[in-house]
């Protein structure tokens, strides 16, 4: 198994094209031209839409914060704290903060190309821990 490891806090932070928040790549497929996957830690500031990834499921964990409330194009999900939280990265969707501003991490999977995991343990969003192909594994803590 190979482990990476990382400061998350000393990466560049990405701004949004909303300018509703901040991402930080933490990992990503270098295998093909078409990332197959890829992890980040967002800070969402304010609500607003939510950025789509045409041919991605996503898996969102709330790492600090209250929660975000998603609803748009037939669907309603609440990302909260510590809970994994499967989506797909086409649906179209609006976010409303639940009391503020929250960190979320964020896993990005190809559909069909490969498959990923993501999950918590200790307390609420003390850990959460993401594996993917080939053995790799991040492992978040607070």
């Amino acid at each position: 198994m190979r482990w990476a490891q990382a400061a998350w806090q000393a990466l560049p932070p990405e701004p949004w094209k909303n300018g509703g928040g901040v991402t930080r790549t933490l990992a990503v497929d270098g295998q093909a031209a078409v990332p197959r996957w890829r992890v980040s830690i967002a800070d969402i500031q304010q609500d607003g839409p939510y950025s789509r990834f045409p041919g991605y499921d996503r898996v969102s964990v709330v790492l600090s914060g209250q929660g975000v409330a998603l609803h748009g194009e037939g669907a309603a999900l609440d990302l909260l704290p510590g809970v994994p939280t499967a989506f797909a990265g086409d649906l179209a969707l609006q976010s409303r903060l639940l009391g503020g501003p929250v960190r979320v991490l964020n896993l990005f999977v190809l559909r069909g190309a490969v498959q990923a995991t993501v999950s918590c343990a200790g307390s609420a969003q003390d850990t959460v821990a993401w594996t993917a192909p080939r053995s790799t594994c991040l492992l978040y803590t607070s």
